[in-house]
């Protein structure tokens, strides 16, 4: 895995897989070098994220090259697409 700086944050690049704009590409960019550094920790170590956001996660598949591990980020983002957003709360006594 290689970090590098690009004009409006880090690219992480798998080196394993070909940097290209095809689907199947190795690598992601993200904004800050904290969390491109804790992709690459996880990718290596195979650690499931923390983040639910759907695009970490969609950086994460990009960047690992192991099979099982894709999987099981892929139901991860499954699991996250049919859950959704949650709906903004309204508190009743103060309206």
């Amino acid at each position: 895995m290689i970090v590098f700086r690009s004009k409006n944050g880090f690219v992480v690049w798998n080196v394993l897989k070909p940097f290209s704009n095809n689907k199947i590409n190795g690598h992601a960019h993200l904004v800050s070098l904290k969390m491109a550094k804790l992709l690459c920790q996880n990718v290596i170590n195979k650690k499931m994220p923390r983040s639910r956001s759907i695009y970490v996660l969609r950086a994460y598949l990009r960047c690992s090259s192991d099979e099982k591990y894709y999987k099981k980020i892929e139901e991860l983002i499954n699991i996250r697409k049919q859950k959704g957003k949650k709906s903004n709360y309204k508190n009743r006594t103060y309206l």
